[in-house]
């Protein structure tokens, strides 16, 4: 679902590099930005996951154990029964025999002990199937509540957002200065108790022994059919449902959403990348490459830059005066990873923990996000198009400068929230409260406030 999107994306980004122009292969749509939200398709899809995980529960509950036998010591007095070679053992073993009385005896033996587990191949591959699952529905249940949104706004606990319930959709894009958009809520109440059934469902799975013990494992590597797999009917249910549904899928790559963000920021902002000194291409793991890019749009230089090392690319916001001189500048990094959850967050933390010093402010880009944090993320999807609104409010706080008629209220207190707890720099000052930073320039003659960093982020904080 997630991945045949993107490799399709990815096969017509590549048609589109052979042609006259990847820009206009963009506008006239020969490149799919986005796949119909349809609620129709994910009701058929939620039951096939829930059929799905019936059958993982039959298993949890009854699994297949693989049974032996070994020798174990035991008083002589509860051993059902000894072998031969087990008495020989038994004897050749001093400490075993105790003396009374009577002569020589033995008090402890060995015997035969059987013993089961469910540490065995398929049972592993039952939870990876689970894992799989579990991402999915984490998908489309953020993608239902992206379309179901509340109208609450994030901003009161100091959190960057650039969907709906952002500040920046009441400012028109790209019309400097800024002057001073929310879609009706519809729910669907059979597709949410599908959805409730199925997390019902997976929590139910989770405080299973089976899933309690096995979980804790590392994940197997390779799928092979095994007899188990093939004979047994509940197991064999789910490896045609893994083997149709996520074989061969790409899935870990993030070079294909890399791709999907950086073709998703090109269809909102005219960056030139048709010039051949920009060298749009594809390297040989399927990543996106190409050559610093900029585009002006009146007073404001957008630069588009890739990290060559990491996966995350560089924006710049340089501001000019009427005669094309650089005033003033910005930077911003954002680091893309299709997913954000609680196994990757603090490697991803401490990735941007190195950046921060180097930029105004960095930025996560994902698909999913399973945490609890929002602030500093762009959720960028591929349906209803939610990214061009995302983009936009993106590039409107990169780029937020407005007419001031009386500068003397900046010089003391923070335009964003409104503090006097002011760190005054050379030019830039900076909000001891909330973290932004700002300050006044004149632009054709006209006093103007800009504020370069929205609540700046530390994550040298972030665990």
């Amino acid at each position: 679902m997630i991945n045949d999107f993107l490799i399709n994306t990815l096969g017509k980004m590549k048609d589109s590099l052979k042609g006259s122009s990847f820009l206009k292969a963009i506008k006239n749509g020969d490149i799919p930005l986005s796949t119909i939200y349809s609620e129709v398709e994910l009701k058929i899809r939620l039951d096939e996951l829930f059929i799905c995980l019936e059958k993982i529960l039959s298993i949890a509950n009854k699994p297949h154990f693989q049974s032996s036998k070994e020798d174990v010591i035991k008083l002589s007095v509860s051993a059902s029964a000894i072998s031969s070679d087990q008495f020989l053992k038994t004897i050749k073993q001093p400490s075993l025999w105790r003396e009374n009385d009577n002569g020589v005896y033995p008090e402890k033996v060995y015997t035969s002990e059987k013993t089961e587990t469910i540490n065995i191949y398929e049972n592993r591959f039952i939870i990876l199937l689970l894992s799989k699952i579990v991402d999915e529905v984490t998908f489309i249940n953020q993608e239902y509540n992206s379309n179901h949104q509340a109208l609450i706004s994030r901003m009161t606990s100091k959190s960057l957002t650039f969907e709906s319930t952002s500040p920046f959709s009441y400012f028109d894009f790209l019309e400097f200065p800024y002057d001073f958009k929310i879609s009706s809520l519809k729910n669907d109440n059979e597709l949410e108790s599908k959805l409730l059934k199925i997390q019902s469902m997976i929590a139910v799975i989770k405080q299973t022994n089976f899933y309690c013990l096995l979980s804790k494992l590392p994940p197997i590597e390779f799928i092979n059919p095994t007899n188990i797999l093939i004979h047994e009917l509940s197991y064999n249910y789910c490896y045609k449902f893994y083997v149709k549904n996520f074989l061969n899928k790409t899935e870990n790559n993030d070079n294909l959403y890399y791709d999907f963000v950086i073709l998703t920021l090109l269809s909102v902002l005219p960056f030139p990348v048709d010039d051949k000194r920009v060298n749009l291409r594809f390297d040989e793991y399927d990543r996106l490459r190409f050559e610093p890019s900029r585009v002006k749009i009146g007073n404001v230089i957008l630069r588009l830059s890739e990290d060559k090392k990491g996966l995350g690319f560089i924006l710049n916001t340089l501001i000019a005066d009427n005669g094309g001189k650089i005033i003033d500048y910005s930077t911003y990094y954002l680091l893309v990873s299709k997913n954000y959850n609680s196994e990757n967050k603090a490697i991803i933390n401490n990735a941007l923990r190195e950046k921060q010093n180097r930029f105004d402010d960095c930025f996560i880009i994902t698909l999913n996000n399973t945490t609890l944090n929002q602030d500093h993320i762009l959720n960028i999807r591929f349906s209803n198009n939610s990214f061009k609104l995302i983009w936009e409010n993106f590039v409107k706080q990169m780029t937020f400068f407005i007419d001031v008629e009386d500068d003397s209220y900046y010089l003391n207190n923070c335009p964003v929230c409104g503090s006097d707890l002011i760190i005054k720099g050379n030019q830039e000052k900076v909000c001891f409260t909330c973290k932004s930073h700002f300050h006044l320039t004149d632009i054709g003659g006209k006093k103007r406030l800009w504020v370069n960093s929205f609540f700046k982020k530390d994550y040298s904080k972030e665990a």
